[in-house]
């Protein structure tokens, strides 16, 4: 039975304008006295809005021995509660003709549903009983576990990419949790318990270590008494995380191959450790300018493609990726495919030399400016979607960000200079601590 506390809401609603780009959006906050954060990203073009519900918890705050807790209690969430049975959660929101649906990564769980505007009383009543009251039998549980190792299977065990992925993952983090699956290893999903699952429920799901995100044809004036009705009632508790363990530093670099009879293609990817946004505060200019360089390189347009594919036809792919936002520590990632003469040792040799070629001739006007403005208009066109803003905002909030760190991105991607590109560019080139990898046809 629920416990019924006073609703008390502190008086900390504010309004954030995103950039001089988007005059008309605001970013508006509340928080609740039990800790909830609330953000509403107004958007009155349609009746319609994005609920979304982020819990700063993920994979790598699983314990020791249980891999896969998280993505397993995600599966769980949608087992029902003493007032909501199991299935029907997802079946109230197809009878409104909104959809559903939720995600596991690393550093956080997030569930969302997209509804006619009419509806976020039932989906915020719907989300807030199963924060607190989860609950699943023996027998849901363990058919969840099968579907689960089932998804295991089918996703890491039947695809070559993903067993690389997941070796190079377990190499390239030797003390971080990031090296754990994400869906867990097989052998101790096997081993996780029922009560395993709802000590990490009663541990990490409470009001105050989550974020509700409403984006859409609404405002705080609106969302705010909703939010106090159905979330504040649920008592804060205390978050018992586990100390982040630390990755060393790393003084060599390391290579895996896997050979599979169900590649066709062979494949190369290399891990770069690299600065993130929420790990390293006092190099910003760095993670901004590693952004920067992504565009630069990566893409039909970039550097490498143009050279390697269009005119070496050394490859007949290649591409880079950058992903700044975590919890802990990030990677530059650098991969591609080679042409069917290309050998392994040219098409690694072809790549290093055009990174350090760029570091020498230095970032181009016009790769500058189109890299940046590549990453303006994907910033401005996600404020037409609102299940895109809600996830963006959350997830910001879930990772230790705030709203003017968001407000602030598009400036500071602006502001980013030739030098900063530069600086970035010249940590492709250590290989201290770098992974690499082959996907490969047997016999290659």
């Amino acid at each position: 039975m629920r416990q019924i506390f006073a609703l008390f809401l502190v008086i900390a609603a504010i309004s954030i304008p995103l950039s001089s780009n988007a005059q008309n959006l605001v970013l508006q906050q509340a928080t609740l006295e039990n800790g909830l954060q609330l953000v509403v990203v107004p958007n009155h073009r349609m009746p319609i809005l994005t609920h979304m519900v982020f819990y700063k918890v993920g994979a790598m705050d699983e314990i020791n021995g249980k891999s896969g807790l998280a993505h397993f209690l995600e599966h769980l969430m949608f087992k029902g509660t003493p007032n909501v049975p199991a299935g029907e959660f997802s079946k109230r929101i197809a009878d409104i003709g909104g959809n559903e649906n939720a995600m596991t990564t690393s550093d956080y769980t997030a569930y969302f549903q997209t509804i006619a505007k009419e509806h976020l009383p039932l989906v915020m009543e719907l989300e807030a009983d199963r924060m607190q009251n989860l609950s699943m039998s023996e027998k849901d549980f363990n058919s969840e576990k099968s579907v689960i190792l089932e998804e295991r299977r089918s996703r890491v065990g039947n695809d070559p990419g993903a067993i690389l992925s997941e070796e190079m993952m377990a190499a390239h983090y030797r003390n971080h949790p990031y090296g754990r699956p994400l869906i867990g290893w097989e052998h101790e999903i096997e081993d996780l318990t029922h009560q395993d699952v709802m000590d990490f429920h009663a541990r990490y799901y409470a009001p105050n270590n989550a974020i509700v995100v409403v984006a859409g044809d609404a405002d705080i004036a609106d969302v705010k008494p909703l939010a106090e009705k159905f979330y504040g009632s649920i008592p804060s508790k205390t978050i018992d995380r586990a100390v982040e363990p630390q990755e060393p530093a790393g003084h060599a670099s390391r290579s895996l191959v896997y050979r599979s009879n169900k590649v066709r293609q062979p494949q190369y990817i290399k891990y770069i450790s690299v600065p993130g946004f929420y790990t390293s505060p006092d190099h910003r200019n760095i993670v901004f300018g590693l952004e920067v360089l992504d565009q630069i390189l990566s893409g039909p347009s970039g550097i490498l493609y143009k050279d390697l594919v269009v005119g070496k036809k050394l490859a007949v792919g290649v591409n880079a990726y950058y992903d700044p936002d975590k919890r802990g520590p990030t990677n530059f990632v650098l991969g591609a495919t080679p042409a069917e003469k290309t050998s392994q040792s040219d098409l690694v040799s072809a790549i290093d030399a055009d990174i350090r070629n760029f570091i020498k001739t230095g970032v181009q006007d016009a790769d500058l400016v189109r890299a940046k403005k590549s990453l303006l208009a994907e910033a401005i066109y996600a404020r037409d979607n609102n299940y895109r803003m809600a996830y963006v905002v959350g997830e910001a909030l879930a990772l230790g960000g705030t709203l003017q760190d968001i407000e602030d991105w598009e400036k500071n991607i602006d502001a980013v200079s030739k030098d900063d590109v530069m600086i970035a560019a010249r940590l492709l080139v250590y290989e201290e601590g770098a992974t690499s990898g082959w996907l490969l046809p047997p016999g290659e």
